[in-house]
């Protein structure tokens, strides 16, 4: 491989939409609504104020290529499947006035919490309470500093969103006193919520949503779009909020104020948040995906 350019000696690459998650041509198939956001910090010089920076934003496949020459020279190729390519250059300053300029175009991101940048443990084995605490404190024991500890579906009763498995004989009987005894060490704690309600274990917030007519429909008019249900096993289906229903904030936070009552959480891991992850529409397709013969998520 030919030495490193001067012109591309360093570039940061956001991914592109790949085959893990396929551009969503509205033809139905198990295709994602991800985007792609690539943007690159160009050092043109070694000198610390020759930076460039480069966005191309278009909502189709692409890919950017950089081709480091013989000569020392570099070639970048950008290559899409279509789409309105809009590009996007930030002329010569240090790294972190392109970056500024950058963030003036596409807005600032929220500040996160300090301890959201630290060390944080999860895992889809902590089907109990015990589970969690047992790796809490091999982090202690080890010396090892941590920051946060995320919950996956393990913590939900039955796999509902908004619940806690904390009652007599639960996988996390007792959470509550041990998420005061972990915030008194300065551990905090992300439980995982789905956005998609399923339809009888979460009837409340479904019924709500039925009355408030802000559950995501067919294009009927008249049934709900439906998934297979998240948790494997399970018989019920799920069903989405339309979030563009001035509804659906209300019944949402309805939902995360029981859940508060019985799990002081300190943030929230949104998974799974298009209809799109699971299923393709309704279950009369019959796919198994959507009937729930699939294997649980």
């Amino acid at each position: 491989r030919p030495p490193r350019s001067t012109l591309f000696p360093y570039t940061t690459l956001f991914r592109s939409n790949g085959q893990a998650s396929p551009y969503d041509d509205g033809q139905g198939g198990m295709k994602q609504t991800y985007g792609v956001h690539p943007f690159m910090l160009v050092q043109a010089n070694k000198t610390k104020s020759e930076f460039v920076g480069i966005w191309f934003r278009n909502t189709n496949a692409q890919t950017p290529l950089i081709q480091h020459n013989d000569d020392g020279s570099a070639t970048l190729r950008y290559i899409a499947t279509g789409g309105q390519i809009h590009a996007y250059f930030f002329m010569q300053g240090t790294a972190k006035e392109i970056i500024a300029r950058y963030l003036n175009v596409i807005g600032k991101p929220r500040l996160p919490p300090f301890w959201a940048l630290g060390w944080h443990a999860a895992s889809r084995a902590y089907e109990t309470l015990a589970d969690v605490d047992a790796n809490v404190n091999a982090y202690s024991t080890a010396n090892v500093p941590l920051d946060g500890v995320w919950f996956d579906m393990g913590y939900q009763k039955d796999g509902a969103d908004f619940s806690v498995d904390s009652g007599s004989g639960g996988g996390f009987e007792g959470v509550s006193a041990k998420v005061t005894e972990w915030h008194a060490a300065n551990l905090h704690v992300v439980p995982v919520l789905e956005p998609g309600l399923a339809d009888t274990r979460e009837s409340q917030y479904v019924t709500m949503a039925n009355t408030a007519n802000a559950l995501l429909m067919e294009p009927s008019g008249t049934d709900p779009v439906l998934q297979r249900a998240r948790k494997e096993g399970g018989e019920e289906f799920t069903v989405y909020l339309d979030w563009f229903s001035s509804e659906t904030e209300q019944i949402w936070a309805k939902g995360l104020e029981d859940l508060y009552q019985n799990l002081k959480f300190d943030g929230l891991w949104l998974d799974r948040n298009e209809v799109t992850a699971l299923c393709n529409g309704n279950v009369s397709d019959i796919s198994p995906m959507c009937t729930g013969d699939a294997p649980g998520p």
